[in-house]
């Protein structure tokens, strides 16, 4: 798990250095990922916050936002947790950290709902405990 992190990490730096391919390549993804329920792509945007948090250059911080999956983020913020019924999630975890992340960056109260609204769904819904005595 170390070495895929590693990768990603990497993976958006590379993508943020030539920061005028990856903007219009990233509109693509970005396009499609809003078209499907379940983003295959989950990481960049935590990773490219946490390289904004490290770095303190603005690009990562843009870029995240073409990562921003905004099928499963924006009914958070607006305080639907149902939205993550039927998703995988490891899927959502990342994103969820990644707007968390953004949030005690930049101070965007939207980013704070969507984790808050996350994890009181996922304590209070989509928790199972299998125990004995």
């Amino acid at each position: 798990m170390k070495k895929i992190f590693q990768l990603l990490v990497l993976l958006a730096a590379v993508l943020a250095s030539h920061s005028a391919i990856s903007a219009q390549q990233t509109r693509r993804i970005h396009r499609v990922a809003d078209s499907v329920r379940v983003k295959a792509l989950p990481f960049p945007l935590q990773q490219l916050v946490e390289l904004y948090a490290r770095t303190g250059n603005k690009k990562y911080l843009n870029l995240s936002q073409r990562f921003y999956h905004k099928a499963v983020m924006k009914p958070l913020a607006e305080g639907r947790g149902k939205i993550i019924e039927g998703l995988h999630a490891n899927m959502q975890i990342p994103k969820v950290i990644g707007a968390a992340r953004f949030y005690e960056l930049v101070g965007r109260p939207s980013e704070k709902k969507v984790a808050e609204v996350f994890r009181d769904e996922v304590v209070h819904h989509h928790t199972y405990v299998n125990g004995g005595k």
